[in-house]
């Protein structure tokens, strides 16, 4: 018995955009209704819908959306690896980078573990007061913000290997590829900093801030959007396939 299950590119990167759209929509309302109404019934449901939030829905699809990014790279790679393709490593590796942003978001290493291990071997700055309940930091937006001393510097690092490789890719991939990472990056870094800037300045609690803050997660997610695709598209258009099967057991019949 054999079973194949075809992928169409623009299908699901329709239902990728619909989904970061919809997702940013909810969560900007859920971040703005209590504000205007008061209810206790409200925040179990909004916080679903929370970025901010860990161990929700919006975490858990911010996470599956990457680790479905990944596997999409790691496919590619597996078809050139198959037809003798030159950028075999390449492919791997930007699959295993977004591999660990799917663990990275699912786990929160970047704004708990990071973030509170940097304001911890910074001794001329006083330590910020513990959260209610735990022996951790409360950490303020800016202060969370400081696993970008780290971030930054490994993503430039990774990615100058990476400019031959766009260089060699057909034009239509490569182009897909620096506007996914230029919408990801926006949003991680730029509009996030932005956003934790505001929050410095204004407070958590105005009300742009939620807006800003669900517009980086947006900004996220459409650049996991169209990686998927550029990812996808390159293997439509070289007319390239990976079969998954599964060994017989030794001895069975």
């Amino acid at each position: 018995m054999e079973a194949t299950c075809s992928i169409s590119p623009k299908r699901t990167l329709r239902f990728l955009i619909i989904a970061a759209v919809v997702l940013t929509v909810i969560g900007i309302a859920g971040d703005l209704a209590p504000r205007f109404i008061e209810s206790d019934f409200l925040w179990p449901i909004a916080r679903q819908f929370d970025f901010v939030e860990e161990g929700n829905f919006v975490n858990w699809y911010q996470s599956t959306a990457l680790l479905g990014c990944a596997a999409t790279l790691a496919a590619v790679a597996l078809a050139q690896k198959k037809s003798g393709g030159k950028f075999v490593w390449h492919w791997a590796g930007l699959a295993a980078a977004f591999l660990f942003l799917s663990i990275d978001e699912s786990a929160q290493v970047h704004d708990t573990t990071i973030s509170n291990l940097i304001a911890q071997i910074q001794p001329h700055q006083p330590d910020p007061p513990a959260a209610s309940g735990s022996g951790a930091p409360d950490l303020s937006p800016l202060q969370k913000a400081r696993w970008m001393l780290i971030y930054v510097p490994v993503l430039v690092l990774f990615g100058i290997p990476y400019l031959h490789f766009l260089l060699r890719l057909p034009r239509r991939t490569s182009a897909l590829l620096i506007f996914a990472g230029c919408q990801y990056v926006g949003g991680a870094v730029v509009t996030e900093l932005a956003s934790d800037w505001y929050a410095g300045k204004y407070g958590d609690t105005d009300l742009l801030y939620p807006v800003l803050g669900n517009f980086s997660e947006l900004l996220e997610m459409l650049g996991v959007a169209w990686c998927s695709f550029a990812a996808l598209d390159y293997l439509a258009t070289a007319r390239q396939s990976v079969r998954l099967e599964v060994a017989s057991l030794p001895g069975s019949t």
